[in-house]
């Protein structure tokens, strides 16, 4: 199976006792002695691009497969929640690389955004993406030092 490149998988079945186990099992084992081939088994059965199976994954021709890059869908990522004096006070460093995410963020005239700094000295950065009502992308990079 690791000569089958993930891009080529269409699906993916599982074959609980599947019918005419025996040639089945004497494909992927020629040399199995007839008396030992299992008169019953289960199948993985892998559907790829080219149709071909295991045996024949090739590229198919007049396929181009490709991704385009877009916003991606939201995701919840860590953040403290500092309540008390002693939170903020606490020894255990704060090493987190993503600081604040915000995903579905509606601005006005003007927005504040307020975020706990990790614990890394060294440049940050700020990266703004956005869409307006009518399509129109905006984006931004600010950065600032922590010592």
């Amino acid at each position: 199976m690791e000569s089958i490149p993930p891009s080529e998988v269409v699906s993916v079945e599982i074959i609980n006792f599947a019918n005419n186990f025996g040639p089945l099992y004497r494909d992927v084992y020629p040399q199995a002695d007839m008396r030992s081939i299992p008169s019953w088994g289960n199948v993985i059965a892998i559907y790829t691009q080219a149709g071909k199976g295991l045996h024949g994954v090739e590229k198919p021709k007049g396929i181009q497969q490709f991704t385009i890059e877009g916003f991606a869908p939201s995701k919840e990522f860590y953040a403290p929640k500092y309540e008390t004096t002693s939170q903020l006070e606490d020894d255990k460093p704060d090493y987190r690389s993503l600081l604040h995410w915000q995903p579905n963020l509606s601005v006005r005239d003007s927005t504040t955004i307020s975020y706990y700094n990790d614990d890394k000295p060294g440049k940050k950065y700020i990266v703004i993406e956005g869409i307006s009502r009518d399509g129109r992308l905006g984006h931004a990079v600010m950065s600032y030092i922590v010592r």
